[in-house]
């Protein structure tokens, strides 16, 4: 299935206080069934959100659980807003912090680009092998595997409202959430993949300010390229990473049986809960 501009226009949600914010619905499903809107929202961090953008969660969207998948150190120095009626998960998939992921504890643009500068030296200047090592710890580490059962399991227990997952920027963790319930409720792979792809778009003027600031300080082009690839997605990351899980339990419903121990009760629960009767 190709995302088609409707589809696209139909999944963001306008909020003032993210850049990456979405209704992960409109895809068809087990059995041909669609995804129904308004109950999977998967969103960057939430420490900046307004009262605004908190009575459209809060009211429009009925949202009542706020999945965290940063890690410690990312929510405790920019902590989510509390909402009322929606209950607060801390999940974080990455022990620690993870260079060039998380991008934790920088404030403005300025700072960011610093701190850019700094990730991409810290790598070697290879940042996309750094990053393709970050994913598949993703899908081997024992204490990621556990964290995405949890994330299950809240999903799993949510009959009614909407669940919301994110990270930092919402395109890594959160993306290989998004991957993991898309596949989960039957999407086709092709279908995941162009869902992931889509934080290219929607963080564009995000990235472009970021990279535009490095190069007032820094202007190699394999610095910028490096900066572009830290701040994006690319399909080979989580290409590499389904290709992992098939080598893994033989396909990716397998590894979802086997590591993140979705049983044939679990993916019934799912369809009923979030794909259209």
């Amino acid at each position: 299935m190709k995302i088609n501009q409707q589809t696209i226009d139909q999944m963001i949600i306008k909020l003032d206080g993210t850049n990456n914010t979405r209704d992960v619905s409109g895809y068809q499903g087990k059995d041909g069934r669609g995804i129904r809107p308004g109950r999977l929202l998967r969103s960057d961090t939430l420490s900046k959100l307004t009262d605004q953008d908190i009575q459209k969660l809060t009211g429009e969207y009925q949202l009542r659980a706020d999945i965290d998948l940063r890690t410690d150190v990312e929510s405790t120095y920019s902590p989510d807003i509390r909402m009322p009626q929606v209950e607060y998960h801390e999940v974080p998939v990455l022990k620690g912090s993870a260079l060039g992921v998380t991008k934790e504890a920088v404030t403005g643009v300025g700072d960011v680009a610093q701190g850019m500068i700094r990730s991409v030296k810290d790598m070697n200047g290879e940042s996309g092998e750094y990053t393709r090592n970050i994913y598949e710890m993703l899908v081997k580490d024992d204490h990621a595997i556990q964290q995405y059962r949890k994330f299950f399991e809240i999903l799993l227990n949510q009959e009614d409202g909407a669940a919301l997952w994110h990270c930092s920027a919402g395109k890594d963790r959160t993306g290989m959430g998004a991957a993991y319930i898309l596949s989960a409720l039957g999407v086709e792979e092709e279908t995941v993949i162009e869902d992931y792809l889509l934080s290219n778009l929607y963080l564009r003027p995000q990235i472009e300010a970021v990279v535009s600031a490095v190069a007032e300080l820094d202007d190699d082009p394999h610095m910028l390229e490096q900066v572009r690839i830290i701040n994006g997605v690319k399909r080979e990351f989580i290409e590499n990473n389904f290709s992992l899980m098939k080598k893994m339990s033989g396909s990716i419903e397998g590894y979802l049986r086997e590591y993140l121990g979705l049983t044939n009760g679990d993916f019934s629960q799912l369809y009923d809960l979030y794909l259209n009767h």
